[in-house]
């Protein structure tokens, strides 16, 4: 079933859907910038000019038919659909208008919460981590989910700092999720498709278009967050079908990134939820300077954790190792020279 849905519809759908996320990016760019809904410069920017951030909203609407088709079928959909909008919709309201941290982290975990249902019993996720279960119980297992989930998805957030990031690390995780449909056995997710991997596919080919260096518009919270909630259920998709190490490779930049950085925060006394520009891409990218660099380090550390997602399938372990330990290495080699 998946195979030919490859066959017959992937072939099509993404260099249309390309094209009409193209289309929707130059009117939204349009459209904001009528509206004065524009990112403004400050000592933390690493743009000059005011750009408009209503990438995300082309990004959003692609990721809602394709989650509508691939599993409205499923049991608990509607508490997922629901989730979504929660998340979405409370980042878009934060984009135009900065809302308290704390309430931003409590609505984020009340759409996880209200998520997991769906997440982690069709994906085979629960499933998966039984024993771990029948220790904890299902409270304390839900709730240590819903954290790690909502931790992912800040994290995807975080590191929405540079022209290009989030769409590489999207690209990552929806071409490699193509790979686990076209090539491996059927994922633990019954009727799975793949329409949402497409259209997430064309919807970062449309936007990188205008994000890549110099970028004219940006995702904003509502893309960056509404991406992490995709990618942490993609994630539990592969962990619940038996591919646990391949789910940490996909996640690793975000993590690590994230992380690092926040625990370097910790240490110098500075608080984790204010921005700075102490992110290893701005180390790599000062302000004032070419980004283009920046992003083809960047670029070629999602190709090294790619590579290593695919060597996962030949020897046990070897693929995580080398993912974590390159860009462990990258972060030191950055914080060491590139301050």
């Amino acid at each position: 079933m998946v195979y030919m849905v490859f066959q017959d519809i992937y072939w099509w759908l993404i260099p249309s859907a390309s094209l009409l996320s193209l289309l929707l990016c130059y009117m939204i760019i349009i459209m904001m910038k009528s509206m004065n809904m524009v990112t403004q410069t400050n000592e933390r920017t690493s743009h000059f000019q005011p750009i408009p951030y209503g990438g995300g909203w082309v990004v959003g609407f692609f990721i809602m038919v394709g989650i509508i088709i691939d599993f409205a079928h499923l049991p608990h959909f509607y508490k997922f659909f629901i989730g979504f909008l929660l998340i979405f919709f409370i980042s878009a309201i934060d984009d135009a208008k900065k809302l308290p941290w704390i309430l931003r982290l409590i609505i984020h975990y009340i759409a996880c919460s209200f998520a997991l249902a769906f997440a982690s019993k069709n994906t085979g996720f629960e499933d998966s981590l039984m024993p771990l279960i029948n220790i904890i119980g299902y409270e304390a297992f839900n709730g240590l989910i819903t954290l790690g989930w909502l931790l992912y998805i800040n994290f995807t957030n975080f590191i929405d700092g540079l022209d290009g990031i989030s769409t590489q690390n999207s690209l990552l995780i929806s071409l490699s999720m193509a790979i686990m449909l076209f090539f491996m056995p059927p994922l633990n997710m019954p009727g799975f498709d793949g329409i949402t991997i497409a259209l997430l596919i064309a919807a970062m080919v449309g936007f990188g278009f205008f994000n890549r260096h110099p970028a004219i518009l940006f995702l904003g919270d509502s893309g960056a967050i509404g991406l992490g909630f995709l990618h942490g259920v993609c994630l539990m998709c592969l962990w619940g079908s038996g591919y646990w190490q391949h789910a940490l490779i996909l996640a690793t930049f975000p993590i690590v990134e994230s992380s690092y950085t926040l625990l370097n925060r910790l240490k110098n006394g500075q608080k984790i939820w204010e921005s700075y520009r102490d992110y290893s891409f701005h180390l790599l990218a000062p302000k004032g300077s070419n980004h283009r660099q920046a992003t083809k380090y960047i670029l070629l550390l999602h190709v090294i954790i790619f590579l290593c997602f695919l060597s996962g399938f030949i020897v046990d372990f070897i693929g995580i190792v080398c993912a974590y330990a390159c860009t462990l290495f990258y972060h030191y080699y950055v914080r060491k020279h590139c301050r």
